[in-house]
């Protein structure tokens, strides 16, 4: 009786798996979201992923930059940035790196793609997408983020997008950043 009663569970859960599965795949397909990693007519870029808002924000679709239009530059300033440590907003780190004086963000922040002009460098977890995805085609190497190394004041984080390791750089490094946007998902 408790072989088929575990069966059952098991055989429940995963029709109950299979089913949440199909209503994501449905939900995607409602939102008339590209498939992953393809361009995005009229967005600006490739389709990246779907991420969770944090605190009250809303979700949304990450959209990648191509390559031709991703700065390239050193991490500055080299000390301890404040407003620049998030993980996952790479908004606000691009405005906290702009505001003190870093060339590539100011340029990120200027960029303007089918008429979308709200491009910023993305913060850590968002470039981890980009690269899992297979969202940023033809780039290899390293690219930084716009994520500071919390434990060393004259580093930050970086993707290499060879084999997916991210990690901290010295900040006098120049290196391509990935350029990318939100858009909300309700």
């Amino acid at each position: 009786m408790k072989t088929k009663k575990r069966a059952a569970r098991r055989h429940g859960a995963s029709r109950s798996a299979k089913a949440t599965s199909k209503a994501t795949a449905a939900t995607v397909l409602k939102l008339g979201l590209p498939r992953l990693g393809a361009v995005w007519p009229g967005q600006g870029g490739r389709f990246a992923g779907l991420i969770i808002g944090d605190d009250g924000q809303p979700n949304y679709a990450e959209v990648v930059a191509d390559l031709k239009h991703w700065p390239k530059g050193a991490w500055s300033p080299r000390t301890r940035l404040t407003g620049a440590e998030s993980e996952y907003d790479g908004l606000a780190n691009t405005r906290a790196m702009a505001a003190a004086g870093n060339e590539a963000a100011k340029q990120a922040l200027a960029v303007t793609i089918d008429g979308h002009n709200d491009f910023y460098i993305a913060a850590r977890f968002e470039e981890r997408l980009v690269h899992l995805n297979r969202a940023a085609p033809g780039h290899t190497g390293w690219a930084w983020s716009s994520t500071q190394d919390r434990a060393y004041v004259d580093s930050a984080w970086a993707q290499y997008f060879d084999d997916g390791y991210q990690g901290n750089f010295h900040k006098a490094n120049e290196l391509p950043v990935v350029l990318v946007r939100r858009v909300p998902i309700r």
